[in-house]
């Protein structure tokens, strides 16, 4: 990835933090945001004019479907957006979703913390903190 490049995904990763830091319950439309950010649709796939991920298999002459992961409402599927060698924890307190995203001990560096409207969404902040964290040395 040349420089340029990393300064606009980095650039793309604040602005989908900024929208997730907004959110107050799921949403569908930032789970695919977050796929086509980080390029997590399997290979073929891209998006139509509905916004689904579609991919032509001219042998079958029919079409497949692939369903982002639900990054917004699942613990798992934000834990997926955890950079490697990172640990990541939860805790909810009065109401409030506090995650944080830190790089395992032996590999050191900063770590990314957040809130947000549920545990999945807050998840989902420190974990494309910590990415932009690796790429441009940025913070919290």
């Amino acid at each position: 990835m040349s420089a340029e490049e990393g300064q606009r995904a980095g650039s793309e990763l604040k602005r989908l933090i900024t929208k997730l830091e907004k959110l107050k319950s799921s949403n569908f439309e930032i789970e695919n945001l977050i796929s086509a950010t980080l390029g997590l649709a399997p290979e073929g796939f891209a998006r139509n004019e509905f916004g689904a991920w579609t991919k032509y298999i001219p042998a079958r002459d029919d079409v497949a479907i692939w369903r982002c992961p639900a990054f917004t409402t699942s613990i798992d599927s934000a834990a997926s957006l955890v950079p490697d060698n990172h640990d990541w924890s939860l805790h909810v307190d009065n109401g409030n979703a506090l995650a944080g995203c830190e790089p395992a001990s032996e590999h050191g560096g900063a770590g990314a913390d957040s809130r947000g409207a549920t545990p999945a969404i807050a998840l989902c902040i420190a974990a494309l903190r910590a990415r932009t964290t690796l790429t441009h040395g940025e913070g919290k």
